[in-house]
């Protein structure tokens, strides 16, 4: 049956079964096109995403949550700032960059800090 035949809910449904996909391109194409769904659904596939080991997929996924304001999505991304790939982490902080609140703001200097410090090497001032 074409695409444009079928209905939104099956799309989106196909879509969060290729998210766990053995295929080493297809979750992070799933994740990329369910970015603009807003379904609770899709949102808790995207947390789960976050963990995939494939950071390709966890950077699809922090990109779709960049677009839902919802406190657990802010709570989710700040987790990614501070993951363990440094690709996911500016991902993550782009997508916090906009967001108030003191916690993002903490997060987002010390991450600043702390890239600075991978970047030019930890240096005690000179007196």
């Amino acid at each position: 049956m074409p695409l444009r035949n079928r209905q939104e809910s099956e799309i989106n449904q196909a879509l969060l079964a290729a998210l766990t996909s053995p295929d080493s391109n297809l979750p992070s194409e799933a994740a990329r096109l369910l970015a603009g769904c807003q379904d609770m659904e899709v949102t808790q596939a995207m947390f789960t995403a976050l963990t995939d080991r494939d950071w390709l997929v966890r950077d699809a996924a922090i990109h779709a949550l960049s677009k839902r304001q919802e406190p657990q999505v802010t709570q989710a991304l700040l987790t990614a700032l501070t993951g363990p790939d440094w690709r996911n982490q500016s991902s993550a902080a782009k997508a916090l960059a906009g967001r108030q609140g003191p916690e993002v703001t903490q997060a987002l200097l010390a991450a600043s800090s702390a890239e600075g410090n991978r970047q030019f090497g930890a240096r005690r001032p000179r007196h």
